[in-house]
């Protein structure tokens, strides 16, 4: 199944959009590493990394299956069935937007991405319990919370995902999104913070814009092709 079409695109989604995620979360990856240095949970960074990464992604995941699953009683309910192609062209061009602002071409797109903030207000807090990090379910924990980091290009795959038509499909999709951006984020939580400050500067922020508009015309070409 994670050759089905729709997937590969996710999975590519989260492969050129993956520089977004490291600029944006390139910090907490960051700081989350140094702790791990300074505590060495379980006594290996490394695997403490990856439980960061895969609460992350399983956090990704969650908020797929239930997005599917709305999206599910949604076309049931109306028995709209065509509604879950619209959804996913919306979504390839919410990815358009996401890449013009990343390249500093659209800015008045950073204000969707402030949609989510609420709701992280009343997460972040939780992370302090799990602080310092001396064992994985404290890593994997805190990834958990990473994952619902306002972010404008796990949004538009989470459009994506109300779309898929099952709960399943949704966090299948998520879990290839959530996949690609591993090869981008996990070196930053190990600590490689040059990283960071290289994401930051301004060219490469629009080799990430144009990265994820050719990842959203590749997605909204597929779409428009079913018509």
């Amino acid at each position: 199944m994670m050759f089905d079409p729709i997937l590969l695109s996710a999975l590519t989604a989260g492969i050129l959009g993956s520089l977004h995620c490291a600029g944006m979360c390139g910090g907490i990856a960051t700081a989350l590493g140094m702790g791990l240095r300074e505590t060495s949970a379980s006594g290996r960074p490394v695997t403490a990394a990856l439980f960061y990464q895969f609460g992350r992604i399983s956090s990704y995941v969650v908020a797929g299956i239930i997005a599917g699953y709305v999206g599910d009683v949604l076309t049931q309910t109306n028995n709209l069935n065509f509604i879950s192609m619209y959804l996913r062209i919306f979504s390839a061009i919410f990815m358009i937007g996401l890449g013009l602002y990343l390249a500093g071409w659209f800015p008045f797109f950073s204000t969707i991405e402030r949609i989510g903030i609420p709701v992280w207000k009343k997460i972040s807090p939780i992370s302090k319990k799990f602080l310092p990090v001396r064992h994985l379910y404290q890593a994997y924990s805190l990834g958990f919370l990473w994952g619902w980091i306002p972010c404008g290009l796990t949004y538009s795959i989470l459009l994506w995902s109300i779309a898929a038509g099952s709960a399943v499909m949704g966090g299948l999709l998520m879990l290839a999104f959530g996949l690609g951006t591993l090869p981008a984020m996990l070196p930053m939580t190990l600590g490689a913070g040059k990283i960071h400050r290289i994401v930051k500067q301004a060219a490469v922020r629009i080799v990430a814009g144009v990265l994820v508009v050719t990842a959203g015309l590749f997605i909204l070409q597929q779409q428009l092709n079913l018509f």
